[in-house]
Order: C-alpha cells, then sequence, then structure tokens
C-alpha cells in the first residue's frame, strides 16, 4: 500500500528496506535530515510487512522531514523484493540503498554519488563503521568488523552492499534488478547475497565496482545470538548460488568435509580464546568470541550443505 508525497524532479531516490525496527528507522531517516547535499533527493521506505508501529512512525514523520519521504508497504517477501519495489516506484536517475541500521555522516550522499556520472561505474559502496548496539553478538560483529577492515575494503571493489551503495537506475533496469529467490529461509532475517549476485551480474556487464570510504554512515551492529546464527545459514545456503554465478560450484563431497573440518576446528577454540585476551579483550569476551567464530563457521558451513540439498 503506497502512501507518497507531492512527487518532484530528483536527482537521487534512496531507498530503505525495513522489516520491524522502526526506533532504528526513525534514527536512520533523521541522520539524512542532519545533513546538506549539493543533489536534489527523495527517500523512499518498503516496509516488508512489519507488526510494529513503524507505518505509523513514517506518517509521522512524513510531516517532520525537510524531504520528500514516501513509503510502501507489502507482505513479508524479503529484503531482494522491497528493495525492487524501491526501484519500481522512484524516479531518481540514481538510486542509493540504505538499510534501516545506519546514521549517515556529513557529506555521504554527495561522496556516493560523485562516481556515478562516469559511465564505466555500475556500483559505488560507502564506509561504514560499525557501532554495536546491544549485547555479547552484537560486540562480537563489531570486533568481526574491525578485524576484518581490510578485507572489507577489497570487498567492496568487488562486491555489491546494498547497506549503503549508490547505482544508475538504466542499470539496475538493464540487469532486472535483485533476483527475488534470494528469500530468507526465517522470516525477518536478511538471507545475505542477494547483493552480491546482482553485483557479479552488473560486473559481468562490463562495469566497474567503486569504494568510496568517504561516503561514511555509522551502522549500529543491533543483534541477537539467534538472529546471528540464522543469518550465518542464510549466507551459507544462499552461498551456493553465487557460486554458481561465478562458475565456482562446490560439489556434496566438498561441502561435507568443510562441514567435518569446522566441527573438528572447535578444538582450537582455547587457542582463539588467548588470542583474542592478548589483543585486550577481557576473558569473559575472549572465550565468548572465541566459541562464536568456531560455532558461527559450523552454521555457515551447515548452511551450505542445506543449500546443496534442498536448492
Amino acid at each position: 500500500m503506497p502512501n507518497s508525497q507531492t512527487q518532484q524532479t530528483v536527482d537521487v531516490s534512496i531507498v530503505i528496506p525495513t522489516y520491524n525496527r522502526s526506533g532504528s528507522l526513525e534514527r536512520t531517516l533523521r541522520s539524512i535530515g542532519q545533513n546538506q547535499y549539493a543533489r536534489t533527493y527523495d527517500v523512499t521506505v518498503i516496509d516488508d510487512g512489519s507488526p510494529d508501529n513503524t507505518c505509523q512512525m513514517l506518517e509521522r514523520l512524513q510531516k517532520e522531514m525537510p524531504y520528500p519521504l514516501n513509503f510502501h508497504t507489502q507482505q513479508n517477501s524479503g529484503p531482494a523484493v522491497a528493495r525492487n519495489l524501491g526501484i519500481s516506484s522512484t524516479t531518481g536517475p540514481y538510486v542509493v540503498f540504505l538499510d534501516d541500521d545506519h546514521e549517515v555522516l556529513d557529506g555521504w550522499l554527495d561522496a556516493l554519488c560523485d562516481p556515478l556520472p562516469d559511465e564505466t561505474v555500475g556500483v559505488v559502496n560507502g564506509k561504514n563503521d560499525s557501532v554495536p548496539d546491544g549485547g555479547l553478538a552484537a560486540r562480537y560483529v563489531c570486533m568481526r568488523d574491525e578485524r576484518e577492515a581490510e578485507k572489507v575494503a577489497k570487498d567492496k571493489e568487488r562486491y555489491l552492499t546494498s547497506g549503503n551503495a549508490g547505482i544508475r537506475r538504466e542499470t539496475l533496469e538493464s540487469t532486472g534488478g535483485f533476483d527475488p529467490n534470494y528469500r530468507a529461509v526465517f522470516k525477518g532475517v536478511a538471507p545475505g547475497g542477494e547483493d552480491t549476485e546482482l553485483g557479479m551480474r552488473i560486473k559481468d556487464g562490463g562495469l566497474k565496482i567503486v569504494y568510496r570510504p568517504e561516503a561514511l554512515t555509522n551502522h549500529f551492529r543491533e543483534m541477537k545470538l539467534s538472529k546471528l546464527f540464522k543469518e550465518r545459514f542464510n549466507f551459507g545456503r544462499n552461498r551456493i548460488q553465487w557460486l554458481e554465478a561465478e562458475n565456482r560450484p562446490i560439489s556434496l563431497g566438498g561441502a561435507l568435509r568443510n562441514a567435518l573440518r569446522a566441527v573438528i576446528s572447535v578444538l582450537a577454540i582455547p587457542k582463539h580464546a588467548i588470542n583474542f585476551k592478548k589483543m585486550g579483550y577481557t576473558w569473559p569476551d575472549s572465550i565468548a568470541f572465541g566459541s562464536l567464530e568456531k560455532l558461527t563457521q559450523i552454521t555457515y558451513e551447515y548452511g551450505t550443505l542445506y543449500g546443496l540439498l534442498f536448492k
């Protein structure tokens, strides 16, 4: 069900899929309005069937925000379907995708869009600084993000990361947008992989993926242990599809070996805990982080196995 303000001609359409995070989403929307940009823009939120007060909050913010704010509601269908609805219901020649747990910083939008006039550029990825917004699982995820910062920066020149990215509309239309088959097994948990797969199709069309660390957001990592394991399972499951898209299919035997190695690797938990303690973490966090390293890897590998058996 659409709820739109007067349509204006804008340079950029910002699309935000959301599910059941009205408080976090409000922080995101307010941060957009607190900055000045050289380009005109509107914001469209796609509510993926949230049972909370998301719609009421959006109706209130439509009267408060200094920019056109539109929103649509859909039956819970996952982020790929939500982003595609965002594409089809907006008009800006540049489409920026932003997740509902980000807070944008000064200069974000212009830094993200500056490379897009170059017709050799297909995707522009921004930088996300992780901020824990919860307990143990959130601290673990932020630790992992910080530790892998260099790898993440390299990956952002290889893969689309749709939590903070800009793409030309013509590129999205020519590639067909996000694949709706990337649907979460667990309702309300991002499946992971639908943005990676789209990025590969864009690169296959001869376009580049560019990383712009100046397009900076704070990424508030609100994470529970149950969601962490569900996410890792879904990433493993959807890994099958993008490995096949890269012509690097994994065999059932290979998946079984990887799963077995992951189980055996729990024997290394004490070593990992000691390493985390040397890095300055408390003993409770060090033991927890060492355990989560191995248990989430097991979950990921069994997600891959599930994806092979039931694709």
